[in-house]
C-alpha cells in the first residue's frame, strides 16, 4: 500500500467513525482501536542488525551448527 493509499485508508475511516451514530459501534471501534495500539509491532531489524545477523548464521554454517529440517520440524509435527 502506497503512502496515498493509507492516507486515504485512514480519512475514510475518520469518516466512517463520525458519521457512525450507534454508540455501541463507537465502544467497539474504541475497543479494538485501543487493543490494536498495545500489541506488540512485530521484529525490527535495522540493515545493520540483518548484516550482523546473516554473517552470524553464515559462520555458523560454515562451523557446522546447523540442524537437519527433520529436527526443526519435529516440534511442530502434530500441525503438519
Amino acid at each position: 500500500m502506497t503512502t496515498v493509499e493509507l492516507e486515504l485508508r485512514k480519512a475514510e475511516i475518520a469518516r466512517m467513525i463520525l458519521n457512525e451514530s450507534d454508540e455501541k459501534v463507537i465502544v467497539k471501534m474504541f475497543a479494538f482501536l485501543t487493543k490494536q495500539k498495545k500489541a506488540p509491532l512485530p521484529c525490527r531489524y535495522t540493515t545493520e542488525e540483518l548484516e550482523e545477523r546473516l554473517a552470524q548464521s553464515e559462520a555458523d554454517i560454515k562451523a557446522g551448527r546447523t540442524s537437519p529440517t527433520s529436527e526443526v520440524f519435529k516440534p511442530y509435527e502434530q500441525w503438519l
